[in-house]
């Protein structure tokens, strides 16, 4: 199920006195199966394309089409189909929690469907094992008596019990602690490797988009302004600073040691701007100083 947007725009009260024009000339193709990372500033256009990408809103110019859904369409019912495929998570999706209970807000949207209870309490089991939360200690418990991590597990569940195709998520860990923002962008990616669907994930954060993703698409004034992988993305600097954005901290490191090293030591190639992982930095700066200490 890929996901190809053709010279796509979006404007937003077209032909009245409130016309914006918020996605210019977009194309792109995320292949089924990747883990895409969709970075930009306030206001850069990546909202309003993720909602084009299950009908929340529909291209005024060119075309999209996800696996074989094309838009836009005039046929809701089509829209409702193409809505199973593309699971949306919005940013805070604890506030869209409602029921009395973890199990019946994560099973709203299969009732919805007429789906039998039967399946209904299968999905809603497995929808809460990917999220790591237990149905026999979780399942009766109020969502609003969970810790702010905890509920939103609980509405990624809600998503993911649609089994979509493709799961796109907007700023997953935002206002959340250090702890948790790490544990549900890891928990994101084991379910990406596990159930091999397409992952998305919207998010100002470089260091974000770095670690997890493999592939970037950097959005500037509702354009794509830079695509690439990580490493590519991140060789130029002065392009990514102006769309309003700073690189991640360990490629600052990276480039401020190499501007050092090449002072001292011209011999000793720099370190490639592709390490985003904390351990493999230091295995290579401890490498370096093994060499470093041979050569005297």
């Amino acid at each position: 199920m890929d996901i190809q947007l053709n010279q796509v725009g979006y404007t937003y009260g077209k032909g009245t006195p409130f016309e914006h024009r918020a996605l210019k000339n977009v194309s792109l193709h995320i292949p089924y199966g990747s883990y895409i990372a969709i970075i930009g500033h306030t206001g850069s256009g990546k909202s309003t394309l993720i909602q084009l990408l299950n009908g929340l809103l529909q291209p005024t110019e060119g075309t999209l089409q996800v696996g074989d859904f094309k838009l836009p369409v005039k046929r809701q019912k089509g829209l409702q189909r193409l809505r199973q495929q593309v699971g949306l998570a919005f940013q805070y999706p604890e506030y869209q929690l409602f029921e009395e209970s973890v199990a019946k807000d994560v099973a709203f949207g299969l009732k919805n469907m007429n789906v039998p209870q039967e399946l209904i309490s299968a999905r809603v089991r497995e929808a809460l094992g990917l999220v790591g939360l237990d149905v026999a200690e979780y399942a009766d418990k109020s969502p609003f008596a969970l810790s702010g991590g905890q509920m939103r597990r609980v509405a990624l569940a809600g998503v993911l019990v649609m089994n979509p195709k493709i799961l796109v998520l907007d700023e997953p860990t935002a206002g959340l602690d250090p702890s948790g923002h790490h544990e549900i962008l890891e928990m994101v990616t084991r379910i990406h490797r596990e159930e091999k669907r397409t992952t998305i994930l919207v998010t100002h954060s470089m260091e974000d988009a770095a670690h997890y993703a493999d592939y970037l698409y950097v959005m500037n004034e509702g354009t794509v302004w830079m695509e690439g992988t990580p490493g590519e993305v991140f060789k130029d600097p002065v392009r990514i600073q102006q769309a309003g954005l700073e690189l991640p901290e360990i490629t600052r490191f990276i480039m401020r040691f190499n501007e050092m090293q090449a002072a001292v030591r011209p011999d000793l190639s720099p370190i490639p701007h592709d390490i985003f992982d904390t351990a493999v930095l230091v295995d290579e700066l401890s490498r370096r100083m093994r060499k470093g200490g041979e050569g005297r």
